[in-house]
């Protein structure tokens, strides 16, 4: 709108009920209370019908006499930046979903304290919680047992040894919520810092449990065919 046309404009003719509302709800409370307040967001309607995500201060003006005689702030268009948040939010949805669906989990490890951290999916995967201890110890308490020194043995060699960045492995797991036996994919990549030493660890685990099942089944009835 130009300025002549929005000088005495009502705010209800520019937003809808539900902004209207939430307009009316903050600029009583600053009046009730005197006290300013910030990064308060709405959406407007442009008079060409689009919409406008804003951010504003509002802050109460007295006169002389400390009489409230209305009310100003800053007012800036953040449209840009709540449809990337909403983007963002978008991403970030489908990429759990993807993972819940392929049974597919992250992590990221720091090499120098072993302590990991892991996605949501790889939790249900791994069956801890939010409270497990996620320490070298806590990792290989996870793995089967007869695994253990076979894992060890092969991370020693990924990193101290050959200095791989990528590795790919099967392995078998215990999940620690139900003591039930899996078998897992984990791949990985490695950095290291310029003197060859290991900084971080990232990469995925998928639960491969019912096609290794499919494969065994698969196999034991090529061998009965035999």
């Amino acid at each position: 709108y130009s300025r002549k046309e929005l000088m005495g404009m009502n705010n209800r003719q520019y937003t809808d009920e539900e902004n209207a509302k939430k307009l009316f709800e903050t600029f009583n409370k600053v009046y009730r209370t005197e006290l300013p307040t910030k990064a308060f967001d709405w959406q407007v309607i442009r008079k060409d019908g689009n919409i406008v995500f804003i951010e504003a201060s509002v802050a109460l003006r007295k006169d002389s006499a400390g009489n409230k005689i209305g009310f100003m702030g800053i007012v800036r268009d953040i449209t840009e930046r709540k449809h990337a948040e909403e983007e963002l939010r978008q991403n970030q949805y489908f990429l759990l979903k993807s993972q819940e669906v392929a049974q597919l989990g992250s992590y990221q490890v720091d090499s120098k304290t072993g302590r990991w951290i892991s996605s949501h999916v790889l939790d249900n995967i791994l069956g801890i919680d939010e409270n497990y201890q996620r320490t070298p110890q806590g990792w290989f308490n996870i793995i089967h047992p007869d695994e253990r020194q076979d894992i060890k043995r092969f991370m020693y060699e990924t990193i101290k040894i050959h200095r791989k960045r990528l590795f790919d492995t099967a392995l078998r797991i215990i999940r620690q919520n139900d003591g039930q036996e899996r078998w897992v994919q984990a791949k990985g990549e490695l950095t290291y810092d310029q003197d060859g030493n290991a900084i971080t660890m990232i990469g995925t685990i998928q639960d491969i449990t019912d096609r290794k099942r499919m494969e065994d089944e698969i196999l034991e009835s090529e061998q009965k065919y035999r």
